[in-house]
């Protein structure tokens, strides 16, 4: 009679704790794999994003035939392309020195004192 005047009560709310709990760990459950599905997502889409933006694209792409009618492609990258740019401003940076140590002046400051103008 006590466990009926309980029950009454609480208005029924007493008998549904044991169904709770079993939903509780179900549920705490389901966040886990619902949380690591998240992590996973976003790691995919952080290493597609660094893959993209990271991997060696080609700045020239040459294309054409040999000889015997054989198709060549050919690409540069940029790292390639860079390093023949450094290449020949070095070389000119040599050139321009030595003009200026027989003239006096850069190339650019020279003045033309031909008859032409």
């Amino acid at each position: 009679m006590n466990k009926a005047k309980k029950i009454v009560k609480n208005q029924g709310l007493g008998t549904e704790k044991k169904g709770k709990q079993q939903t509780g760990s179900a549920g705490a459950s389901k966040n886990l794999v619902l949380l690591g599905i998240g992590i996973a997502i976003v790691l995919v889409l952080c290493l597609g994003v660094c893959y993209i933006q990271l991997r060696p694209r080609p700045v020239l792409k040459v294309e054409g035939k040999t000889a015997s009618g054989t198709a060549v492609s050919s690409s540069v990258s940029y790292k390639e392309s860079m390093y023949d740019i450094y290449t020949t401003e070095n070389q000119y940076n040599s050139m321009e020195s030595l003009y200026t140590q027989y003239y006096g002046s850069t190339f650019w400051e020279a003045q033309n004192l031909d008859e032409a103008g």
